[in-house]
């Protein structure tokens, strides 16, 4: 993890536990502690990557009284425990939240289309707020910051899930796919890696996920579980899952190529590939999109995202094993995004598409 000293410098100059005191002494610094303990005990049940509405928690300094403030707002869901945040937060339909944190563990909940204004609470209440990445302890009229020193980190009160494997993704394309240096991944193309690359070798699937499950397994180290073909339920296998230790955040990865793969003794010798196109990654969201539905029945308590990762070995022009293409061919597709449907654009749990374009090896054509 890269630390940011930028923003380590801004870390330090907030001090939102200095403010707490001031404002309310002890009693100020215990329910600021109080308070960011909740915080982490929520994201590990609702990780903070899930949030895209404007998140306000709220705990009354001086706890004197068992009734709460939202208490008496209209349609706002009233005692609920840790054990039902996931699943309230996960149905949350409007664009502003707010959780008041009650002493014996109760949590209350509004939520509304209409901003919330703290200005009223600032004189009995340590306010938190988090919004569009940016999080910030209000204590009276004092604004404390606080900002994660990676970038992956989202919120300093959750450990880094689908931000660090999006950047694990990105890092694994960059330094291992696309010139095809993982020493595993070598063994996909027919001709060896060295050869043009144009051709990928009999079934090479099983050979890109033991490849990707090493790397993310490597890269994304310690606390975090990276397991090869999960079942979803007794029949059907997803690629890779990968799972956080303290946090119920798991992701589903599915794995797709494109290109011709050459076949084993082949009926027809005119016939001597196996070719995939765009359909072939459009058949992979519908399938993920299953897995999704089928992790959510088997594992209730899970927060799953759905990963499509399509690795891209098109090739223009290319119909026998022995044609030589021309540069322009060979790497006809390599800007050539694929398109897919927009209902996908719609779930919130289906990230982006990420195409590994598999780059033929120049010096060889």
């Amino acid at each position: 993890m890269k630390i940011n000293i930028d923003k380590l410098q801004k870390i330090i100059a907030g001090n939102p536990n200095l403010h707490a005191y001031q404002a309310f002494g002890n009693e100020g610094r215990e329910c600021l502690t109080s308070l960011q303990n909740q915080l982490k005990i929520i994201y590990q049940h609702y990780p903070a990557e899930n949030i895209s509405f404007n998140f306000t928690i709220v705990m009354r300094v001086t706890q004197n009284s068992s009734s709460s403030l939202l208490e008496e707002w209209p349609e706002s869901i009233h005692g609920f425990n840790i054990e039902d945040i996931q699943f309230e937060l996960g149905k949350v339909k409007k664009s502003n939240v707010v959780i008041e944190l009650m002493e014996g563990g109760d949590y209350y909940l509004y939520s509304s289309d209409m901003c919330f204004e703290t200005y009223e609470l600032v004189n009995d209440y340590i306010i938190y707020n988090f919004y569009k990445g940016v999080e910030k302890f209000i204590i009276k009229s004092n604004e404390d910051f606080v900002h994660p020193p990676s970038p992956i980190m989202v919120s300093n009160f959750s450990i880094p899930t689908y931000h660090s494997l999006d950047e694990a993704l990105d890092t694994y394309y960059i330094k291992m796919a696309k010139e095809t240096t993982c020493k595993i991944l070598q063994n996909i193309w027919h001709g060896g890696v060295t050869g043009p690359r144009l051709i990928l070798s009999n079934k090479p699937e099983s050979i890109m996920r033991d490849s990707l499950t090493q790397a993310l397994t490597l890269v994304l180290g310690k606390g975090v579980e990276v397991k090869a073909e999960h079942n979803t339920d007794e029949t059907k296998p997803v690629d890779i899952k990968v799972s956080w230790y303290g946090s119920r955040a798991t992701a589903l990865i599915e794995i797709k190529w494109l290109g011709s793969s050459i076949k084993e003794n082949p009926k027809d010798v005119k016939k001597p590939f196996t070719t995939y196109w765009d359909s072939r990654a459009h058949d992979g969201a519908q399938q993920l999109i299953d897995y999704i539905d089928r992790e959510i029945r088997s594992c209730t308590e899970s927060i799953p995202q759905a990963y499509l990762v399509v690795f891209d070995a098109r090739r223009e022009s290319l119909k026998n094993i022995s044609d030589k293409v021309s540069i322009d061919d060979a790497f006809f597709y390599e800007d050539k995004e694929i398109t897919y449907d927009s209902k996908y654009d719609l779930l919130p749990y289906f990230n982006k598409p990420l195409r590994f374009y598999l780059r033929p090896r120049y010096s060889s054509l």
